[in-house]
């Protein structure tokens, strides 16, 4: 038990790197999402 404890306190911070670096790379794709233009839903692009 004392080992999956260990194991996964050990994956907390690669996981919140993962999750910081993701939003960076995503951050206009994560801004769109968040404030759609106006009608974007049926732009045809």
């Amino acid at each position: 038990m004392r080992q999956v404890y260990e194991a996964l306190l050990a994956a907390v911070d690669p996981a919140r790197e993962v999750a910081t670096t993701f939003a960076a790379v995503h951050a206009t794709e994560i801004e769109r999402r968040l404030q759609p233009r106006v009608n974007e839903q049926y732009w045809n692009v």
